[in-house]
């Protein structure tokens, strides 16, 4: 059984309490699964629990570091720039006024 099966269950179970009166096997069927999904719950919560643990060394993290993270980008973009500016050099020096035969002799 899942989650989507308790409307269902529980439905029958209202169902054959009103009109059959023979509704022992169908509330034997509900609690199992009211078992099972108290287990599924109890698992779930161990996940969130673990998962909120993992979100606070992240924000934690982030904290520590963050001002580290921004420096590091901006050396990246200035790298880029760097990088750019070398090119726009080069293609200057090999079809601007000058090119770089002419500068080497």
């Amino acid at each position: 059984m899942n989650f989507s099966d308790l409307p269902v269950s529980f439905g029958n179970l209202l169902v054959n309490c009103a009109f059959n009166r023979e509704f022992v096997q169908y509330t034997r069927e509900f609690w199992l699964f009211t078992r099972e999904f108290r287990a599924f719950t109890r698992e779930l919560q161990r996940f969130t629990r673990e998962f909120r643990a993992f979100t606070r060394e992240i924000r934690r993290f982030t904290r520590e570091f963050a001002h580290l993270l921004v420096s590091f980008a901006h050396l990246l973009v200035r790298f880029g720039d760097l990088l750019v500016n070398s090119a726009h050099l080069l293609v200057s020096l090999r079809w601007g006024g000058y090119s770089i035969n002419s500068l080497i002799s």
